[in-house]
Order: structure tokens, then C-alpha cells, then sequence
């Protein structure tokens, strides 16, 4: 479905440049001033490349819908589905199915690749901020240890610290799981294509 909408995009994105040349062409700058004064004359020269970009518009949200997770897990169950009920199917259908599978692995990879680094640098920020808040508790605890700090001062910047602490770990731990069962993920989905029926 995914690889038939980018066909269509693709034409749509033509079909859209034809339109609007064919309009630059038919436009000079008189007919331009006329039209433009015309509500209902300009909604029918314009309606051609209004209904093109409406229709790329569409599939670009229907493009973004699904993330590379979803996307996967569709594959993974597609992977399955076919080696279950390989002897149903023709040849040339199973020739399609991982010629279409492989196109998006492949894609899915490229993208997943650049998103991947993006997190990794993250993670890395983020456990450098987790190792200053660490810091920082040790400050205010040897502050309070020479009796910099009263006991109530003390205790609202260790709250506050510790409070911003667990959210900093949370979100490292939570991205460091969303990335292994992503790599995970993918390296199934890479496998089972490769063991082509």
C-alpha cells in the first residue's frame, strides 16, 4: 500500500507541474488581474491543481501515519503470513511479496539509521546530564555536612534534584529500551526476508 501511495505522490507531484505550467502559459499578467477578481472564475482555472495538491496532501498524512515501529510489526506479521500460506500463493505473487518487502526494509533501515544516531546522541546527553545532577547531590549534601545548608534548604534542593534525576533515568532508560526493541525488530525482520521461501 505504502510503495502504490508513493506511486501515486509521484504522479499526483507531475500531474501538479503540468497543471501549473499549463496555467503560467494561459496566464498573462491581464488574464492574471481578471481572474484574480473573479471568485468563481479563479476557483475553476485554479480547481485542477487545488484537487492535485488536496490528493498529495492526503497521502503525504497517510505517508506519515505509521511510524517504523508499526510499519515492522505489519511486515513482520506480512513475513509470517507468507511462509504460512506459501504453497497458496504463485510464484510471481511470493516474487512480488519480497521484492515489495525488501524495498521497504531497505528504506525502513536507511531511516532508521539516521533516527537511531539521533537517539544514541540523546542518550549521551542525557546520561551527561544525569552524572551533573549526581554532582549536584553531592554538593548540596556536603553543604549541608559544614552547615552551609539548614535542614530545610537541604531538603528542598535534594527533592528537587532527586525528582529531576529520576525523570532524566526514566526517559535514558525508556529510549535506551525503545532503541534495542527497535534494533531488535528490524534485525527479525531482515532475517526472516532473507530466508526466502
Amino acid at each position: 500500500m505504502r510503495e502504490n501511495l508513493e506511486f501515486i505522490r509521484t504522479e499526483a507531484k507531475i500531474e501538479w507541474a503540468k497543471e501549473k505550467m499549463n496555467l503560467d502559459k494561459l496566464l498573462t499578467s491581464k488574464n492574471r488581474k481578471l481572474v484574480e477578481m473573479d471568485f468563481y472564475l479563479k476557483k475553476k482555472i485554479y480547481a485542477p491543481i487545488n484537487e492535485l495538491e488536496e490528493i498529495i496532501s492526503k497521502i503525504d498524512v497517510a505517508l506519515a501515519h505509521l511510524t517504523i515501529e508499526e510499519e515492522l510489526s505489519i511486515i513482520e506479521q506480512y513475513l509470517f503470513l507468507v511462509k504460512k500460506a506459501h504453497t497458496y500463493l504463485s510464484a510471481n505473487d511470493i516474487e512480488r511479496f519480497w521484492k515489495i518487502c525488501w524495498w521497504r526494509l531497505n528504506s525502513i533501515s536507511k531511516i532508521w539509521s539516521s533516527t537511531r544516531d539521533d537517539i544514541v546522541k540523546q542518550i549521551a546527553d542525557l546520561k551527561k546530564e544525569i552524572l551533573q545532577v549526581k554532582q549536584k547531590i553531592k554538593e548540596v549534601e556536603i553543604r549541608f555536612a559544614v552547615g552551609e545548608f539548614d535542614r530545610n534548604t537541604f531538603e528542598n534542593a535534594i527533592s528537587r534534584l532527586q525528582s529531576s534525576l529520576k525523570t532524566l533515568e526514566e526517559k535514558s532508560s525508556m529510549m535506551q529500551n525503545y532503541l534495542h526493541r527497535m534494533d531488535e525488530k528490524l534485525f527479525k525482520c531482515l532475517e526472516a526476508a532473507k530466508e526466502k521461501i
